[in-house]
């Protein structure tokens, strides 16, 4: 597709999948990745930022690229990894009717990347849309409230871990990336620090997952910001690195923040320290504005000079 419909031969690899990463090869004889600003690389971003394929069941041509994580994005999503050549290119998080994979047409195929329907393939998805993202968790036992199938409690990945511990009582040795999910905890299974402010608990771990979980509303927009920047076409790429520059800025206020929040949440359900009413307070108040500024930034089409995230000057 990339190559009959944008003229798009650049060598890449991808893992196959709804939402592909993308392996951008280098230079020949190099065994260093190109970095984010690579021809190659921006070539093949901008080039599926405009990639259509004919949905096969409608007849309908539809665009390929719902959002795209550049290299910058890909760290805020927890996306990177210490090692650079397990790290992707970048992530196309792509329209999740097709499923994406690398390869040649048949002979005589006219139709740009020949999509066909293929009912007995299921596959797994790693796209980030609500159908995709939102999936269930069962949990019972003595110390969980019968509420039923409800969606009223938003949770992440990482929220299970420290949930099942506390309902067996057991602590964890290191710091751990979710908070318990105390709103489906009775009242005799919560932490004593917990049960003295579970409101305050609770507001502090639902502003912390919304920043901090990859599919959280911070994540989101960073990627809507992310794919305004790997779309654009300036000289020098001056869009697309201004707008890297305020998502790096973004990241660095967010993991700070973050950092502080979970300490917190952890202390108190494995330490048994009240979470201060006031710090609590300020610190959930200052992960909505981090959320805000990254809505904002991701409503722009140009980057701004001043940083967006933190541009209030708060104290910490």
């Amino acid at each position: 597709a990339l190559a009959k419909e944008r003229g798009d031969t650049n060598p890449f690899d991808i893992h196959f999948d709804d939402a592909p990463n993308f392996y951008v090869h280098g230079a020949p004889g190099s065994t260093a990745p190109p970095g984010p600003y690579d021809p190659a690389v921006r070539q093949l971003e901008q080039d599926l930022g405009k990639l259509t394929l004919t949905d096969q069941r409608t007849g309908a041509s539809v665009p390929v690229t719902q959002h795209l994580a550049d290299a910058e994005d890909q760290s805020i999503l927890h996306m990177t990894t210490t090692d650079p050549l397990r790290t992707p290119s970048f992530t196309d998080f792509a329209d999740p009717t097709f499923f994406y994979q690398t390869g040649s047409c048949p002979s005589g195929s006219t139709t740009p990347g020949c999509p066909v329907v293929n009912p007995a393939f299921a596959w797994n998805h790693g796209g980030d849309q609500p159908e995709v993202t939102t999936t269930w968790l069962g949990l019972v036992g003595p110390t969980i409230r019968h509420l039923g199938e409800t969606g009223a409690v938003w949770s992440d990945h990482t929220d299970i871990r420290p949930t099942m511990l506390t309902t067996l009582g057991l602590h964890s040795d290191y710091l751990q990336d979710g908070a318990a999910l105390t709103p489906l905890l009775r009242q005799r299974a919560l932490p004593d620090a917990v049960r003295r402010d579970p409101a305050g608990y609770q507001r502090l771990a639902a502003v912390y997952t919304q920043l901090n979980a990859a599919v959280g509303q911070f994540g989101h927009d960073s990627e809507v910001v992310s794919t305004t920047a790997a779309e654009s076409t300036s000289p020098a790429d001056s869009v697309a690195r201004g707008f890297d520059r305020q998502l790096a800025s973004c990241q660095s206020a967010r993991d700070d923040l973050a950092y502080r929040m979970k300490t917190l949440l952890s202390a108190a359900v494995f330490g048994n320290r009240s979470v201060p009413r006031g710090l609590a307070e300020v610190l959930s108040r200052r992960g909505d504005e981090l959320i805000t500024d990254m809505h904002q930034l991701a409503a722009m089409s140009t980057p701004p000079t001043r940083a967006v995230c933190g541009a209030r000057g708060h104290s910490r």
